[in-house]
């Protein structure tokens, strides 16, 4: 785990400020904790018998996974190399369609949108001939590609206004954490008590 955080994220983002949300699972709290609070970062972990506690990170996993799983059965993905190149689609749509505050992943981190190529929506890449001929060229990997991209926003769109992941976000809905005034009533849930 600490591996792929640190090729895919630590190493151009940097590490984060407030931290990472766990579950309890030994492997987070071993070389993940401490190289994590060597860097000043906070690793804060869920209850054990409280997995709902997760509810936003949860939510936002069943929408890549059912996204990804749409765009398979829709482009009748196959082999490796497909499959690398849907889920990248998958990132890509996820990252440019999902909103927090108004902005997408990609204008939070990279403070702009990311560039489609051959999309039809910007006026730049219209003008890339070049782009376009090939985008239009059946049995060339950017065709391929450029389908993938579009099936995987579809897919996104549609997976993200899904009445049976909506009904699971209800069911068991996660308050906000702290800060709590003095006096407040702080309940918790301690699975170990149980008879």
């Amino acid at each position: 785990m600490l591996e792929a955080l640190a090729s895919c994220w630590f190493g151009w983002a940097g590490y984060p400020e407030r931290g990472l949300v766990t579950d309890r699972a030994k492997y987070f709290l071993g070389e993940l904790a401490e190289d994590l609070s060597a860097h000043g970062c906070y690793l804060e972990t869920a209850a054990t018998a409280s997995p709902w506690q997760h509810g936003a990170v949860e939510r936002h996993g069943g929408l890549w996974k059912e996204s990804l799983r749409r765009l398979i059965w829709a482009q009748q993905v196959a082999g490796k190399d497909e499959i690398l190149l849907a889920t990248a689609a998958t990132n890509a749509a996820k990252n440019s369609l999902a909103r927090k505050g108004g902005f997408s992943p990609n204008q939070w981190v990279l403070g702009r949108d990311i560039r489609l190529p051959a999309s039809l929506a910007d006026d730049g890449e219209v003008a890339r001939v070049g782009a376009q001929a090939l985008a239009a060229t059946p049995g060339t990997k950017f065709f391929r590609q450029t389908q993938l991209r579009m099936a995987a926003r579809e897919a996104f769109a549609i997976a993200s206004n899904d009445a049976a992941l909506r009904r699971a976000e209800l069911r068991q809905v996660r308050p906000t954490r702290g800060p709590f005034p003095i006096g407040s009533y702080v309940f918790y849930y301690d699975s170990a008590n149980k008879e």
